[in-house]
């Protein structure tokens, strides 16, 4: 047992003493259940890695949030969307994807404990849980543990678990205050925290509440996404103006091109978009009235949020302890999705006839911020409540060796949704009355109706007055809650082995959850113009049991074993899925671990995916079978009908099967002393029956290589591809019927490493010195049994994840003074033209360069236990590599990317009471 003690205390030392001890005598660790395993250990390494990171981690590398800190992680290289994400589902929550899985993939804990989903959807698709809302003043570690984790932790553990534990003893209290902004403009916030607690020898307590305020980033604020004159595949070309009065008509052959307004038309609304309106060109399309001013869409959001934290246990006796915490947390996040989602346009969108010219024809009219009386008036409000509560006693059962731990855990969020938008009927009635006229019936031929347009009125403004009276007022509330029982029973000293004693835990479980996404019912039924949203409620009843066997079967070689069984049920359903994980520690000598883990893992059918009903979705629909077929010869960007705004309809699948995984792992830590330590690690992941809603965009490209013949159109891509795209008599596209089914394979090879040195200088300080990198050696997809396999690193568009990723940081502290520089390098991702053609054969189409990042930050500790920091995050004011492809807001992939630049705060730290 003595070499596990001295690998324990090296490492131990290596991440967590803070000073240089003359003592370099192997220290004995308490024992503490750590994240991965059932059964408490004395030991920081084990079988399964695991990533830390400590709030002095968060504080020095100048993270503002939890999120902050573990999107900022090696394995955390998959693209998300966020708040730049203009009109996303969840633009007011945050998520990560661990190795490029979906981010549904991860089971987020605190404190080992499950928390609640959020309500929306994400992509509109599937439940994942919100990082946004824990405060780092409770937090006193965040681990993250990759690979299968069902047989601990139950369902969703595929890529890992990400577990956010928070503080249980605090000595006095702690006032901190953190301010600052961009130096580029917007988005300047505030944050004061109080931090509070006390022990006794029977107690202890802890407290914690926490303000925030965050102003929005608008587009505008920002020079690569203000203007269209910033788009950078013109290269010195005159710019491409957004369409904002626009009539296109099509010819007997299906090709549309614009009608010329006149510059007299576009001189008469001259004034709109901030005086920027003019009479504008669009190579291969024709004139239109456009403006290059396009950055009203906020990139960061609105944001004032409230949290209070409480923890408090009391021991009774030596057999009795009870415990309980409370987490509540209240936010406001305002979104404003710009022009772009501001428009009106004839037949919601679609095709009419113009009875003057027998042609069909559309029309398009993008309202102004000085026609709708400022954007601030319809913008994106979510109100969001979630709140945490444990309630448990443990101890031990007599004189036995056996330890309890019963307790009931229930996480709820609420979220409700306000917004103003127009109604479908008055907008409609609007535009009728200035230049559209009355309905003259319907085309015999096609079906689209007949109008006689005045189109000399078409290109004037509306007034704000008008605007305003077409205006409701969206009201949707969803809400999810999760609950569960749970019993654990542990005894590290079940029987006695030469090597050492053996651990058995068991765990029983009984809960259910619910989901209930009540989208406003004007929204459901189409009264609102051009919006659509997800619906849909369930719930289901889940149990489970469980248990970890430790087993040290020499001094050297220490073997575990967990097996779980998971059972759901619901309205008609059932299903029932068995875990198991093995793991293996190998310590050949005392500064060396070597370890190896095999697991098996599944995901329940996703709420969203079970329960979700029709629910309706607009999309910029990239039609590559019309461009190809009706605009033969035109690049997309110049295709009238490539991303075209086309309605679209999602419902859920309630007889979907669980997604199963596999992982096997296998890796070494080496700690020669106490000051330095160095991992490297080997992770294969592979899932089974993964849950599929196709992308758009896949749909389309299937589509057209279906109807073009360059696919065997009997095919099940192509059967499904063609079943999902409705097309009316004219070719034009009408409706997108998704939804998920069981169809996918996927697999994930990554390699991790890590290192930890710190250096004693005497007289000049300490050096503190870390890295981290993680490569994706491996990412594949099989989208349909039997068909072939896509390798998702070389097929841009499936995936913009990052390959590689490397963080190092560079810490000093001498006296009062310290110094940590954090960087983040994120390797190479496809640019826009290599995945638009999922390919990069196509002439320009290529990778974009690496991305790197510095956070600094200097602190000095005051007299009286106060401290000040400054903090510069993205401290070279790095924007994201240049694409010379990306002909479309906001010109780079904000899925992998942040425009948001320099950040410099202050922060105040002030620490009373307590033992001295």
């Amino acid at each position: 047992m003595q070499s596990r003690k001295l690998l324990a205390a090296a490492i131990a030392a290596a991440f967590f003493v803070p000073a240089f001890a003359a003592d370099t005598e192997p220290k004995t660790l308490e024992t503490v259940t750590v994240t991965g395993s059932l059964i408490p250990r004395a030991v920081v390494e084990t079988a399964t890695p695991t990533i830390e990171i400590t709030a002095a981690d968060i504080q020095r590398q100048g993270f503002k949030t939890v999120a902050d800190a573990l999107r900022a992680s090696p394995l955390a290289s998959g693209a998300v969307q966020n708040a730049q994400s203009s009109g996303s589902f969840t633009q007011g929550a945050q998520s990560i994807s661990l190795f490029g899985l979906d981010p549904g993939f991860t089971k987020i804990l605190v404190d080992g404990h499950p928390l609640a989903n959020y309500p929306l959807l994400y992509n509109g698709q599937s439940n994942f849980v919100d990082i946004s809302t824990i405060p780092t003043s409770i937090v006193e570690r965040i681990d993250i543990v990759p690979g299968n984790q069902s047989a601990v932790y139950g369902s969703d553990a595929i890529a890992g678990v990400v577990n956010i534990i928070l503080k249980k003893n605090v000595d006095g209290f702690d006032v901190n205050f953190r301010g600052g902004g961009y130096t580029d403009g917007g988005g300047g916030n505030q944050r004061v925290q109080l931090t509070g607690g006390h022990s006794t020898d029977r107690s202890k307590t802890v407290f914690s509440v926490e303000l925030g305020n965050q102003a929005p980033i608008y587009g505008a604020d920002r020079k690569l996404t203000r203007s269209t004159a910033s788009d950078p595949s013109r290269n010195g070309a005159d710019p491409i103006a957004s369409r904002n009065f626009l009539r296109l008509a099509y010819d007997a052959n299906g090709r549309g091109s614009y009608v010329d307004p006149g510059a007299e038309a576009c001189e008469n609304v001259s004034s709109l978009f901030n005086n920027s309106t003019y009479y504008a060109y669009r190579p291969g399309s024709g004139y239109y009235c456009g403006s290059q001013d396009v950055g009203q869409a906020t990139l960061s959001n609105k944001k004032r949020s409230a949290t209070g934290y409480v923890s408090s246990s009391f021991k009774v006796n030596d057999h009795l302890e009870l415990y309980g915490s409370g987490l509540y947390g209240s936010s406001s996040n305002t979104s404003i999705a710009g022009s772009n989602f501001t428009f009106w346009s004839a037949n919601n969108g679609g095709r009419f006839i113009d009875q003057g010219t027998g042609q069909q024809t559309v029309a398009q009219h993008a309202l102004s911020p000085e026609e709708t009386g400022g954007y601030d008036r319809i913008g994106n409000r979510n109100i969001g409540q979630q709140y945490q509560v444990i309630l448990g006693a443990r101890g031990k059962l007599g004189d036995s060796a056996w330890d309890y731990d019963a307790y009931y855990n229930r996480s709820a969020y609420s979220l409700t949704n306000k917004q103003n938008r127009p109604l479908a009927g008055p907008l409609d009635a609007l535009f009728e009355q200035q230049f559209m006229g009355p309905q003259l019936g319907n085309d015999a031929t096609t079906g689209l109706p007949i109008y006689a347009p005045n189109w000399a009125n078409f290109y004037q403004a509306v007034t704000p007055e008008q605007y305003i009276a077409t205006l409701g007022q969206i009201n949707s509330v969803s809400q999810t809650w999760t609950q569960d029982l749970n019993v654990q029973l542990t005894n590290t000293s079940l029987a006695a082995l030469p090597a050492g004693d053996i651990g058995l835990a068991i765990v029983g479980q009984a809960g259910n959850e619910h989901w209930s996404n009540r989208t406003d019912l004007g929204v459901v039924n189409g009264d609102y113009w051009g919006l659509s949203g997800t619906q849909g409620h369930g719930k289901r009843q889940h149990y489970a049991l469980a248990g970890e066997l430790s087993v040290p079967i020499t001094a050297e070689l220490l073997a575990s074993a967990a097996v779980r069984y998971d059972r759901y049920q619901w309205t008609g359903n059932a299903i029932g899925r068995p875990t198991y994980k093995l793991a293996f520690e190998y310590r050949p000598i005392d500064t060396l671990l070597l370890r190896a883990n095999y697991a098996t893992a599944f995901r329940a059918p996703d709420m969203g995916y079970l329960f979700a009903g029709d629910s309706g979705y607009f999309t910029g629909a990239p039609d590559f079978y019309g461009c190809e077929t009706f605009y033969p010869g035109e690049a997309l960007r110049d295709c009238p009908a490539y991303n075209q705004s086309t309605p679209g309809v999602r419902a859920g699948n309630p007889d979907l099967k669980p997604i199963t995984a596999k992982s096997y792992g296998v890796g070494a830590v080496w700690s020669p002393t106490q000051d330095f330590n160095l991992s490297l690690d080997y992770l294969s992941i592979r899932i089974a029956d993964k849950v599929e809603d196709l992308s758009v965009t896949t749909l389309f490209r299937n589509e057209a290589d279906c109807r073009t013949g360059r696919q065997d159109a009997g095919s099940a891509t192509c059967q499904d591809a063609l079943s999902r795209i409705t097309r009316d008599a004219t070719g034009a596209v009408t409706n997108i019927r998704s939804g998920p089914i069981n169809s996918s394979n996927e697999r994930v090879d990554a390699l991790t490493a890590g290192a930890n040195y710190r250096i004693g200088m005497g007289a000049a300080g300490n050096l503190r010195l870390g890295a981290s990198y993680s490569n994706t050696l491996k990412h594949t997809l099989q989208q349909y049994a039997g068909e072939s396999t896509i390798d998702l690193l070389r097929a841009p568009q499936y995936s913009t994840d990052f390959k590689t990723i490397t963080t190092a940081s560079v810490g000093w502290d001498r006296g009062d003074w310290s110094a940590t520089l954090f960087g983040n390098r994120r390797g190479r991702t496809p640019n826009y033209l290599a995945q638009v053609n999922n390919s990069y054969a196509v002439p320009g189409a290529g990778h974009l360069g690496s991305w790197t990042t510095f956070n600094l930050n200097i602190g000095y500790q005051l007299p009286d236990d106060a401290s000040l920091s400054l903090v510069l995050n993205n401290l070279r004011n790095t924007k994201p590599p240049m694409d010379r492809s990306y002909y479309s807001l906001p010109y780079f992939n904000a899925d992998n990317y942040d425009i948001y630049g320099r950040s410099v705060f202050v922060e105040f730290n002030w620490h009373f009471g307590g033992k001295k």
